[in-house]
């Protein structure tokens, strides 16, 4: 699991966000299941900001999407006998799930006016990184 840490905002004085560092905040693939549960992980996100958090924010593939993935893998040919050449491409695929988490969180906390983009973490997890802005009042 890919790990990151921004430090708290220098033009936030004296908020929370100084008080308790930054918080990273992982949403599990049942989370982020349906366009309504993607939408309500924006908004939590978007509350912790207006408490004065600086947040990293981790996503897991949607759902059922990694079962389905292993077996798109097992049906191309991945074996038990694994190479490191296919390894690499297994971890290729299944990080597309996490991309697709990424930016389809990434869009809702923009339609939400909030600051985000989407990251490649290690090819297994995406981290979501605040661009050193004060928490939205």
């Amino acid at each position: 699991m890919s790990t990151a840490v921004q430090a708290p905002d220098p033009t936030v004085a004296n908020s929370a966000a100084q008080a308790t560092g930054t918080i990273v905040i992982k949403f599990g693939g049942t989370s982020l299941g349906t366009a309504s549960r993607i939408r309500a992980a924006a908004r939590r996100v978007r509350a912790l900001r207006r408490r004065g958090h600086d947040l990293v924010v981790v996503v897991s593939a949607t759902g059922q999407t990694t079962d389905l993935l292993l077996k798109r893998l097992r049906a191309a040919g991945a074996t038990a006998t694994v190479s490191p050449a296919l390894r690499r491409e297994a971890d290729r695929a299944l990080g597309t799930g996490e991309d697709l988490s990424a930016a389809l969180l990434a869009t809702a906390m923009l339609a939400l006016d909030l600051p985000a983009v989407s990251l490649r973490g290690g090819g297994r997890e995406k981290l979501w990184r605040w661009h050193r802005q004060p928490a939205a009042a």
